[in-house]
């Protein structure tokens, strides 16, 4: 590439527009084909404004709730969440160690709609009066437990512990993971009554040859998430509050974890997870 054509890609990547008269002094004086140089731009645009709206449509895309409407979710509830979920991720973009407060934080911000949604008291006045709270920390674990990406991962009102651990293996281990085999639902329907658990099913499958070696990836991870219903909200009555969990081979991580919680903070400080983000990155540019 030459310097234009370097120039135009940074600033499509990192701002989605042209670039500004700054990169095309660099590009026309030839000083991008410098690597060093290419990097001080680089840092320098996504301290600019005008990399928020890129870096959190990624982010987005990278969650796959990009576009995402709960049918759970009445419009006034699910355009706070969004208003929600925009904020969590700004917050993170300028946060000091922003990676793990994404992942791990229990920090959020309601208004009178996610009030009565978490349980909260009421203090705010309206849908535009917005305020910063701190949830009980097994109810928010950054991203991992919103109501947005909770509600992706389910079926309906039922929440489903083979979605979420594939979100955790995929977006957050890349690990990749073949599609189910035709026929998958109807195995199911033979290895177990139709009256089982989720836990039951989940058993079985991975007691099955022909199911238990992808499902072993997703389920023990999966089912740590079993107190968050179809709508994200936190029922502990379904299953406790910290469900245990297990993350096996193919992993770093490799070990048994209590909960939500200490599944965060394990991601949040994994080497193997932040390179995982960095390839997701690198994937979308």
């Amino acid at each position: 590439l030459d310097g234009q054509e370097t120039a135009q890609r940074m600033a499509f990547l990192y701002w989605n527009g042209l670039p500004d008269e700054e990169l095309l002094a660099a590009a026309s004086s030839g000083a991008l084909a410098d690597a060093e140089t290419r990097r001080n731009h680089a840092a320098r645009m996504l301290a600019d404004p005008r990399a928020k709206p890129v870096l959190t449509n990624f982010m987005r895309e990278w969650m796959m709730v990009k576009g995402f409407v709960s049918d759970q979710h009445s419009p006034e509830l699910a355009a706070a969440l969004e208003e929600e979920l925009q904020r969590n991720l700004e917050a993170a973009l300028v946060s000091e160690n922003g990676f793990a407060e994404l992942l791990s934080s229990n920090r959020t911000w309601v208004n009178s709609e996610l009030e009565a949604f978490y349980g909260l008291a009421p203090q705010s006045s309206g849908p535009d009066d917005w305020r910063e709270v701190e949830l009980d920390p097994a109810q928010r674990v950054g991203v991992l437990t919103h109501p947005v990406l909770m509600s992706k991962f389910a079926h309906g009102d039922k929440a489903s512990l083979i979605l979420r651990g594939k979100f955790i293996r995929m977006s957050l281990l890349c690990t990749d993971i073949n599609p189910p085999p035709p026929g998958a639902q109807e195995e199911q329907a033979k290895l177990t009554p139709g009256d089982a658990t989720p836990e039951e099913q989940s058993q079985a499958r991975l007691d099955s040859v022909s199911c238990g070696g992808c499902h072993v990836l997703m389920d023990p991870i999966g089912r740590s998430f079993s107190a968050f219903d179809g709508a994200g909200r936190f029922d502990p009555s379904v299953s406790g509050e910290a469900v245990a969990g297990t993350v096996y081979p193919p992993s770093e991580l490799e070990g048994d974890f209590n909960g939500p919680r200490e599944l965060g903070e394990i991601l949040a400080g994994a080497e193997e997870v932040r390179a995982c983000f960095a390839r997701h990155w690198l994937r979308y540019s």
